[in-house]
């Protein structure tokens, strides 16, 4: 998806997964959407996310789908950016500043 490259156009580099990490985690949202994610997937996810910051040199990794996030699970890693969390704050900021 192309969804954060206006915003972060010379501010932040982006590094998209190749072609077999993306079909992955296209699998992963799927199951999640169907609720067929089993805990072993889960677990896979967290790693490939983890193995491929460390391997790119990132600063952060952006769940760019709202069901990366359910996917991934919690965590309090700053460098892994839960869009889901981030809309919704966004939203209550929104509705609460009217």
């Amino acid at each position: 998806s192309t969804l954060y490259d206006k915003e972060l156009d010379g501010i932040a580099e982006i590094v998209r997964p190749d072609i077999d990490f993306a079909s992955q985690i296209e699998q992963y949202i799927y199951n999640q959407l169907n609720e067929s994610l089993d805990e072993g997937e889960r677990q896979r996810f967290r790693v490939q996310v983890n193995d491929f910051r460390r391997a790119n040199k990132l600063d952060a990794v952006i769940l760019g789908c709202t069901e990366l996030p359910l996917v991934y699970g919690d965590t309090q890693d700053d460098s892994i950016i839960d869009t889901l969390q981030l809309l919704s704050v966004g939203l209550l900021m929104h509705y609460f500043s009217e």
